[in-house]
């Protein structure tokens, strides 16, 4: 994966992937920023993301969360937490 549209494209199926083998949408994106096309694909995914909330919010089903500050997720973990 070398172009941002190729990063897009990769997250889109492993989302859709994961839906369907685990039935739970979602999870955490780690993107690299050393790769430009990691840069630029981030607000493709973000504006992708936006996109379907729309239209599960049509459908009644839950919302992808987009947050600022991933710490909400941290669960310290051993003396080093």
């Amino acid at each position: 994966v070398e172009t941002a549209p190729e990063v897009v494209t990769t997250f889109q199926r492993v989302l859709s992937r994961r839906g369907r083998e685990t039935g739970h949408r979602g999870g955490i994106i780690l993107l690299h920023d050393l790769h430009e096309w990691s840069v630029d694909a981030f607000p493709q995914i973000v504006e992708w993301l936006m996109r379907e909330n729309c239209r599960l919010l049509e459908e009644g089903e839950e919302l992808y969360d987009i947050v600022d500050d991933p710490r909400v997720f941290f669960v310290p973990r051993g003396p080093f937490g």
